[in-house]
């Protein structure tokens, strides 16, 4: 099966990456810039492409979103060293069904037989849409606006990051060069995203000493 799959080179699309390349699918990983801080995240992302031999296309989504601090560089993106909930400054409202669109919309071009959207449960911090509702919108918008020729596929909208990390560390893939951070630089260790992926790359590596 063809699948095209929205990737940012974080650890959900990164999971999703090597799950679907470990059951037999061809994966077109597709970069969707909506504009936001990192200017990085997309080396990231076309490094972890390059290790399972395939290229990752960009595209480049033009409309019009609230203000967010993931988007303006005038907002500060807010820490959260001893929290794991993100702010709601670093929700983008909409941008959820904007993925699912550019998604559809660059399967049927590139004949694609599926999407995959590689939101786990923490998504809910970052698309205020991402629910159950939402996942049933959006396995419709698929259905529906492909005529019913490609299909949704949504594998870890129960699964936490640090199942995935599980799941990539078992898989040999290389977790660690999954990108988080918002803002642009290296390992800021002070956003949202960064405070949060450090507590689970820990966790996993203490698991990995005790075993």
């Amino acid at each position: 099966m063809k699948v095209t799959l929205p990737f940012s080179g974080g650890i959900d699309s990164t999971a999703a990456l090597f799950l679907l390349f470990e059951n037999g699918h061809s994966v077109c990983p597709i970069f969707i810039d909506y504009g936001q801080k990192c200017g990085v995240e997309v080396e990231h992302a076309a490094r972890l492409a390059k290790f399972v031999s395939t290229r990752i296309h960009k595209e480049t989504i033009l409309g019009e979103f609230p203000k967010s601090a993931r988007l303006d560089p005038s907002i500060e993106l807010p820490t959260c060293a001893n929290q794991l909930e993100a702010s709601a400054e670093c929700s983008v409202p909409g941008l959820y069904f904007q993925i699912i669109s550019s998604a559809l919309r660059h399967a049927i071009l590139h004949k694609c037989d599926a999407v995959c959207l590689p939101f786990s449960l923490a998504a809910s911090q970052f698309y205020p849409e991402f629910d159950e509702i939402g996942l049933r919108a959006a396995s419709l918008i698929i259905n529906h606006g492909s005529g019913g020729k490609v299909k949704a596929l949504i594998p870890f909208s129960k699964s936490s990051k640090m199942t995935l990390l599980q799941m990539l560390a078992a898989s040999n893939a290389p977790y660690w060069m999954t990108y988080s951070c918002l803002t642009g630089e290296e390992d800021c260790r002070n956003c949202a995203k960064c405070v949060i992926r450090d507590l689970i790359l820990n966790q996993l590596n203490n698991r990995h000493q005790v075993d």
